[in-house]
Order: C-alpha cells, then structure tokens, then sequence
C-alpha cells in the first residue's frame, strides 16, 4: 500500500507543470497557469508540486506580479487522484472544467460548481466515490462520457431545464442513485447512461426523447416503473436488460422497433402493451420475462412484424393470453410465436 501511494505521488510529481503557486485565503496552496476559455482571459487551476488536501475553496480572483486575474478555468487533472481531498468551492468566475479535474478523488464529498459552466466534461468526476450530491448548474448544457460513472455514493442528483445531452456512461455505476428527474430540454440519452443504478427505483424521461439507446438501463435491478415518451420510436439492444423489478412495459404507439434482449430478465413484468406501428422485435427481447401472463398487441398482422429468435424465450407463454385488435385473432393463431400463447383472444 506504501509502495503503491509513494509511486502515485512520484508520477503526480513529475507531471507537475504549473506557473505559479499561491495560497488562498485559508493557506491553502492553490497552483495556475495563464489560460483562458472560450469567453474570456485569465488564470486557470491545475495540479502542483503536491496533492490537495482537506477543504479547498478557489477564489474568485488573483494578483500575481502586479496583476490582477480572474479564475477562469481548472485544469484537466487538476485535482485528479487527490485520495484527501474532501471538498471543493469553485468561484462564479469559472466557466470551464477539463476532462478528468477530478477523477478519482475517493474521499471527496462536496462540490460546489459555479453557474457559469456550460459543459460537465469526460470522466469530470469518475470513481469518486464519497461524493454524495451533485446540483448540476442551470447553464449546462452537457454532461459529458463518464462524467459520474462510479459515483458509487452518489444518492442526490439535481438537474435543470436547459440541458440537452446526456452522455454515454455518465451515470453508470452510481448504485446508490434512486430517482432521478431528466428534463423536458434532454433530447439524447447517451448508451449505458444509467447502466448498474442497481437502486434507481424511479426515473422520469422528457417527452422529446425519441431512442432509448443500447444499455441506458441495464442492471437497474430496483426500476419498478417507467413512462415512456409518446414521441419514442426506437428501443435500442438491452435498454431495460436486467430491471428485474419492472412490474410492466407499455410501449408507446409511434415505436416500431425495440432491440436485442432490450427486456430480458425482467422477471417480474406481468403485463406487456406493443403498438400497432411495431416492425421489429430483436432476439431474446423479452426473454426469461418469467411473470408475464399478458400481452396486447395492437399491430393489425403479424406479418408486418420481423420476429427475432427467442423473443420470448424461457416465458411459459401456455399460460399467457395473448389480446389482438377486433377481427384479427386467427392470423395470430397460425403465425410464429403468437401461436404458442395458451389464450388468444
């Protein structure tokens, strides 16, 4: 462990790359550059001769030889793999945060993020695990790849109207996670966004979102019930894969294709709703789905319909009913799959 820390250190060390050093208010020693962002000059915070530590406040402005500069932006790295540092204030001033600021930081709880930043960017916060709460600030319009992944205490999420996209990973892993409100601004959710939020019980999704993408839910083994956007048209490969707890799918009119084992081991889903514009069921879609004993299909024939195999593999389908639109129960009674329902009504 000795060995492991002292190597850490050497390598922070000798990547050490920093203008200037100077202490905050508390004593703190703080390192900068001379940078600037997209809005303006100034001074950014970055990584320095030693790790930070304990509560650390950035201030809003510096004077250095004569002159005076605002805190602009932190570095990417800054506090990257600082294993004590345990909070950080970041002034209004700041606009910008690079990639990986503070990845790995595992005793950080608190961050306070000024309202000026415009993106949460790649791996921001990755694997830091103390952190508990996060209020993202109204004028982000990104949450960047992993910018949360494996925030594994991570309970209290906060998110504004405003924001547009989520990112692949950024969620993933934080299974501590139990409810989160998307909103009605999010156009994209990004693959594996919330994969393994084994405690998300309850998620509300904006009404513009139109592709629930590969893997956004998978392992959401406390997800009980979700409302899919009426503008959905696509539910991508192992969306819900794993939400053992779902207790049932309704799947708006306007989908026409839901992806590979998109709802297997969903094994308490009893009652299963499919629309009438459906094209496409990928294999295994709702396999080992071992409770459903319903399913309602509005489509007008089966023949419009492109099965996968095994769509509903390991269902004991003998014991299922299976509901058709009024006049089209014999062409489900012959077809594929659908035959095998125990009722056809």
């Amino acid at each position: 462990m000795i060995i492991a820390v002292a190597a850490m250190l050497a390598a922070h060390l000798q990547a050490s790359a920093y203008a200037f050093a100077q202490a905050n208010s508390a004593g703190k020693t703080i390192y900068y550059n001379i940078a600037s962002t997209a809005s303006r000059d100034g001074v950014e915070v970055t990584e320095g001769d030693f790790l930070y530590e304990g509560a650390v406040e950035v201030p809003a402005r510096i004077r250095h030889e004569g002159t005076e500069y605002d805190v602009v932006r932190v570095a990417s790295a800054a506090f990257a793999h600082c294993p004590s540092l345990v909070s950080v204030t970041l002034p209004a001033t700041v606009d910008e945060i690079g990639e990986s600021a503070f990845v790995g930081c595992t005793s950080l709880k608190t961050v306070t993020l000024p309202e000026a930043l415009r993106e949460i960017p790649e791996s921001a916060f990755y694997r830091c695990s103390a952190l508990t709460s996060i209020s993202v600030p109204a004028s982000v319009t990104r949450i960047n790849a992993m910018a949360f992944s494996d925030c594994t205490s991570l309970s209290d999420v906060t998110l504004h109207k405003g924001l547009v996209y989520i990112d692949y990973f950024a969620f993933s892993g934080c299974r501590s996670l139990r409810s989160i409100s998307i909103p009605e601004s999010v156009v994209s959710l990004g693959q594996f966004a919330f994969n393994e939020c084994a405690s998300l019980a309850a998620v509300t999704l904006p009404a513009a979102l139109s592709v629930i993408e590969q893997d956004v839910f998978n392992g959401c083994s406390s997800l009980r019930e979700i409302t899919l956007p009426a503008k959905l048209t696509r539910i991508e490969s192992y969306a819900f894969k794993g939400c053992s707890s779902l207790e049932s799918v309704t799947v708006p009119q306007s989908v026409s294709y839901i992806g590979t084992e998109a709802f297997e081991g969903c094994g308490r889903v009893r009652t299963l709703s499919l629309p009438y514009f459906i094209t496409y069921i990928g294999s295994n879609a709702f396999a080992d789905c071992m409770s459903l004993r319903e399913v309602n299909i509005s489509s007008l024939s089966p023949t419009r319909i492109t099965l996968g195999t095994g769509v509903f593999r390991g269902v004991p389908l003998s014991d299922a009913t299976l509901l058709t639109p009024s006049g089209c129960r014999e062409s489900y009674a012959t077809a594929g799959v659908w035959r095998d329902f125990g009722t056809i009504r």
